[in-house]
């Protein structure tokens, strides 16, 4: 579903340099601990699945705040996922570190709603 999903958004006009993939939280932490330890920026949008190996969604985001506190206004992180429990919807809407939560797979006109 992650290959699908960055390929909608390429086809929807991002480009795919600015498009990074993590297989699981752990990865996407160190990779953003790295960009900081660098000077580089973090990314303007994440799409956080809540279903990963290692360090699933939720365990990405408690590791976000403490390692990125100051990132709420400057980072988007929208949760991206196919998990149709209710549950996660009630958690995800209970941290204010979520802007969205979509289900996969998104359609396109979803898409360009998150790109705007």
């Amino acid at each position: 579903m992650l290959f699908i999903t960055a390929k909608q958004f390429v086809k929807a006009g991002v480009s795919q340099d600015a498009i990074s993939e993590f297989e699981n939280g752990q990865d996407a932490i160190e990779n953003f601990e790295n960009r900081i330890n660098l000077g580089k920026a973090l990314p303007a949008l994440i799409l956080l699945d809540i279903n990963m190996p290692l360090l699933d969604g939720w365990g990405f985001l408690e590791e976000w705040r403490v390692k990125f506190p100051n990132t709420a206004l400057s980072v988007r992180i929208c949760i991206c996922t196919s998990s149709l429990d209710h549950e996660d919807l009630i958690r995800a809407n209970s941290t204010h570190l979520i802007q969205d939560y979509f289900v996969k797979p998104i359609e396109a006109s979803v898409i360009d709603e998150i790109i705007q």
